[in-house]
């Protein structure tokens, strides 16, 4: 982490690298949500894996169904996990893929 955290402030200065490493203790150390979050946009009803390989969370179809399957993409805050492959989206959620990104999904309507 103090690697990290002195390539930071080389290129961006000391303010950003304490920010930087403030995020990745609360996000990974105290399990908190992060406060800044990806966005991918869908429609109302839309599937779920379609919104998530269009903005290029996973890779694909294939991708997504391994993740439901191993209960690895969770809904925040409440990290319950979405059991169904073909779970459509009706409102804005956010989620947590796998261990290490955090995303919102908004939903037009």
């Amino acid at each position: 982490m103090r690697l990290a955290r002195e390539i930071v402030s080389i290129y961006h200065g000391e303010e950003a690298a304490e920010k930087a490493e403030q995020a990745f203790v609360n996000t990974f150390q105290q399990h908190e949500m992060p406060e800044e979050m990806d966005k991918v946009f869908g429609s109302k009803g839309e599937p779920l894996s379609d919104i998530l390989v269009r903005g290029n969370v996973v890779a694909s179809k294939s991708e997504f169904r391994r993740l439901i399957e191993s209960g690895s993409i969770r809904e925040l805050p409440s990290e319950e996990k979405i059991t169904d492959p073909f779970y459509s989206v009706e409102e804005d959620l956010k989620l947590r893929v796998g261990k290490r990104k955090f995303v919102e999904a908004v939903v037009s309507r």
